[in-house]
């Protein structure tokens, strides 16, 4: 197997760089480890769709839903608490 692939990655770290092109580099790192990964958003998209009174549940297979918490026997009071029989959310 050849090992130019190595010779060539060598060459391309040991030329010479300008201040600038290092700045780039260092501001360009430092961004990137500063940037949360794998973080929610703060508002989904759903939610901002929902309209006043209603919350962003999850459906399950039907994905997120916007529901009334207030009226809604399935979820009552709060997402994924079903109402008991006979009683009214």
């Amino acid at each position: 197997m050849s090992e130019a692939w190595i010779d060539g990655i060598s060459r391309h770290f040991a030329r010479p760089r300008s201040r600038r092109s290092l700045i780039r580099t260092l501001v360009a790192a430092a961004l990137g480890a500063v940037t949360p990964l794998g973080l929610p958003p703060l508002q989904s998209d759903a939610q901002s769709e929902c309209g006043f009174g209603e919350s962003l549940c999850s459906g399950g297979f039907r994905g997120d839903v916007c529901v009334d918490t207030d009226s809604d026997a399935d979820n009552c009071g709060q997402c994924g608490t079903v109402c008991q029989s006979g009683l009214r959310c």
